[in-house]
């Protein structure tokens, strides 16, 4: 069951022409941006559909190391890519 509104053919359409930062942005000192797209949906699994992350790396990025924010970066890029929702 997915915890937001709308049906899921239409939340996976609208992340299709969302707007992802690319992996490597940062804030200018080489702190990884966060992927959040405001499109804050949790599937089953409680991984977002809008930036591939999930809720426990949601609510730990702000304390996240930045190397822990690139790995959380290539989990959620790979949940995405296996969803067919790329960057």
């Amino acid at each position: 069951m997915i915890a937001c509104v709308g049906t899921r053919e239409s939340l996976e359409v609208e992340m299709t022409l969302r707007s992802f930062p690319p992996l490597n942005a940062n804030d200018g000192t080489g702190n990884p941006v966060s992927p959040c797209v405001r499109n804050c949906c949790l599937d089953g699994d409680d991984i977002c559909l809008g930036c591939g992350r999930t809720l426990e790396e949601i609510i730990g990025w702000h304390a996240a190391l930045i190397n822990e924010k690139k790995d959380i970066l290539a989990r959620a890029e790979k949940r995405l890519l296996e969803r067919g929702v790329g960057r």
